[in-house]
């Protein structure tokens, strides 16, 4: 897989409008994140990605993440030893919600992402000597009213969820702002901004 334009191009050799369309679309939201993440450093302290088709038998690869799944309540109550306080909670979220904890100036953004990626095609690797595939990812699955919580040295004086230009209301207790967000498009920016 590349980024390069030839893979854009129509056979004659012209992208067609609709190419053009989505690029600007991405390149469009791109630039309006940017002011709410240039200048950042990662706040991240850990994450334990699920893939919920492995199953019961996901084979060698997926043993590890299988014994993971099956003791939990184990690894959880590890976590909640080492992070008494984490840096987000998001309680019931779906599996499939990534989130990235970024400070940036007085501003403290949590990136999430909620996507359903699909395998589109497979192909045997013979440097690899396995199967490798593409996924896709194209498909938004939308938070509702998603309860949030992001430890904050003190309570922000506002949340807004970017590049979306809504305001949110925010609780800060116990050393969290709460917010609950409603996000359709899978992609947003929680921006709490310092008092």
């Amino acid at each position: 897989m590349t980024g390069g334009i030839g893979d854009l191009l129509h056979p004659r050799g012209v992208p067609q409008p609709a190419v053009y369309e989505l690029i600007g679309n991405a390149y469009a939201h791109i630039e309006a994140c940017e002011p709410f993440a240039a200048g950042g450093t990662l706040q991240s302290q850990i994450a334990l990605l699920v893939d919920p088709e492995l199953g019961d038998d996901p084979g060698a690869a997926g043993l590890g993440a299988t014994r993971a799944l099956q003791h939990r309540r184990l690894l959880g109550n590890c976590i909640d030893l080492l992070l008494p306080a984490p840096l987000l909670r998001a309680a019931d979220a779906p599996s499939l919600l990534e989130t990235t904890v970024v400070r940036a100036g007085p501003r403290t953004v949590v990136h999430l992402l909620c996507f359903a990626r699909e395998r589109r095609a497979e192909s045997f690797d013979h440097r690899l000597g396995r199967t490798t595939g593409l996924d896709i990812v194209e498909d938004a699955i939308p938070l509702l009213e998603q309860p949030l919580a992001v430890k904050l040295p003190e309570a922000p004086r506002g949340a807004t969820l970017q590049p979306h230009g809504v305001a949110l209301p925010v609780a800060y207790r116990d050393g969290y702002a709460h917010v609950q967000v409603t996000l359709r498009d899978g992609h947003g920016m929680l921006v709490f901004d310092a008092q």
